[in-house]
């Protein structure tokens, strides 16, 4: 149970305010899928647009990821990216997040093994 605790405070102190899961769930869902259109985000995510350009606006301020127009065939379309930042930043997450499921998996197996004894 310490090491879970251990490994939450860990991920509060280290992130702090920095990372709601309003931002997390943008900054994971462009780790994982690459640049994105923003109108892919919203289809994607459920947001509305003004939380998205309020969300984009606030973390390109921060660095995390930068917003680029680029003109189409249907006009021009917002691309959002991680930046070299915001993807440390999500490893560093992701990184906490595994701390905490392996203590939490340690703790559950030694608990069965007591439970079986």
């Amino acid at each position: 149970m310490q090491h879970i605790i251990e490994a939450l405070r860990s991920l509060r102190k280290t992130f702090g305010s920095m990372v709601t899961g309003t931002r997390l769930a943008l900054l994971l869902y462009l780790y994982f899928f690459g640049p994105q259109p923003v109108s892919a985000v919203v289809k994607s995510l459920g947001y509305t647009w003004s939380e998205i350009d309020r969300l984009i606006k606030k973390l390109e301020e921060e660095k995390l990821i930068v917003a680029r127009k680029l003109p189409t065939k249907s006009g021009v379309r917002t691309i959002i990216a991680l930046t070299d930042r915001g993807i440390e930043l999500v490893e560093n997450i992701i990184e906490n997040l595994r701390k905490v499921v392996n203590a939490t998996e340690a703790q559950r197996t030694q608990r069965n093994a007591q439970a079986i004894e």
